[in-house]
This record gives C-alpha cells, sequence and structure tokens, in this order.
C-alpha cells in the first residue's frame, strides 16, 4: 500500500498547482461596479476584457493571469502593466475573485477587496 500513499501525495499536490493564463477567463470580461447605478460612471466602473483592465488604476494590459484555489474559492491574480505619465510602466497586481456569475471581488490585496456586481451590457465601456 505504500505505493498508493505515494501516488495519491502527488496527484493531490498537482491538484493544487497554480495555472498562468495568458488571459483575463472569459466568465470575467464586461463591465463591474459597485452597484448598477456606477456602471456609467466611468470612473467607477471596472472593465475586463481578455488582456485589459479599464478602472481606478487606469488603462493598464494584463499580460498573464494566475488561477489559484483559495478557501472560498478561485482567486485570479492579474498582472497589470499600466503607464505612466512619464513614460514608465507600472507593475501591479489585482486580485480577482468571482463570486457567482454576476459578482467579482477586487482588491490590491485580500484585507482592500470590494464588491462589484455585473452591469448590463449597455453599461459603461
Amino acid at each position: 500500500m505504500p505505493g498508493w500513499t505515494l501516488l495519491f501525495v502527488l496527484l493531490a499536490s498537482g491538484a493544487l498547482a497554480d495555472v498562468r493564463h495568458s488571459a483575463i477567463p472569459v466568465s470575467l470580461h464586461g463591465t463591474w461596479a459597485s452597484s448598477a447605478q456606477h456602471c456609467s460612471n466611468t470612473e467607477a466602473a471596472i472593465v475586463l476584457a481578455k488582456n485589459s483592465y479599464r478602472g481606478p488604476k487606469g488603462r493598464c494590459s494584463v499580460p498573464w493571469v494566475i488561477e489559484s484555489a483559495g478557501a472560498h474559492g478561485t482567486i485570479y491574480p492579474a498582472h497589470l502593466r499600466c503607464p505612466v505619465d512619464n513614460g514608465d510602466e507600472l507593475s501591479a497586481t489585482l486580485l480577482l475573485m468571482p463570486k457567482g456569475a454576476d459578482q467579482l471581488s477586487v482588491g490590491d490585496d485580500f484585507d482592500g477587496v470590494k464588491t462589484y456586481e455585473r452591469c448590463p451590457a449597455s453599461g459603461a465601456r
């Protein structure tokens, strides 16, 4: 039976591994805001697309996203590359944590997470 134990440990550790993706998951694409009233406010809403983010951090490219298992569901740390005024680029990580099809928790770290709702297709773009 020791062989079975080793096989189980190897399979279980592989299942817990983080996965790197080249784009934001399609299920998270769209416009998100703290409430439906803020959907048309381009400064308050967050827009996620395949390889881009638009929101309080500016207009940023998203070259990769990591998919990690969390205690309350999947966590997607998205790597952002945001241009700044002097021509440089700011790198940041943004946590994206889906809470069902129409709710998303977003933040720079776990302490600063805010909840957003999916906006209707006619919301901010």
